[in-house]
């Protein structure tokens, strides 16, 4: 019995995580490229930063249904954590991206107060 109750709130973490990711990407992500809009006044910037969060959300979530699949005990589901070496090296370029990221924000907001 308590290998159906593990299956199924592993099933539910994956429900769970896929409806987050669904609400950021749908519902948040858009009023941040709003507010973006609004500060900054350069819609090329606004979109890649919007596509890089994204994409971020999507590689996060997939990390972490790749660790909740162990919990399924099914023979095939150690196929799909070899995909976890190609989310590693992704989320590790986005440790890099974070700081240009934040370069490029400090750079903005210069530009922002140079006006004023």
């Amino acid at each position: 019995m308590a290998t159906i109750e593990l299956m199924v709130s592993a099933f539910l973490k994956i429900i769970f995580a896929v409806i987050g990711a669904y609400v950021v990407i749908g519902k948040i992500n858009p009023m941040i490229g709003t507010f973006m809009d609004g500060a900054i006044n350069d819609e090329k910037a606004t979109r890649a930063f919007l596509y890089l969060l994204n994409a971020f959300i999507i590689v996060f979530v997939a990390g972490l249904i790749i660790n909740i699949l162990p919990q399924l005990n099914l023979s095939s589901i150690q196929y799909f954590q070899t995909i976890d070496i190609t989310l590693n090296v992704i989320e590790a370029l986005f440790n890099y991206i974070q700081w240009i990221l934040l370069a490029i924000i400090v750079v903005f907001g210069l530009k922002y107060l140079k006006k004023y």
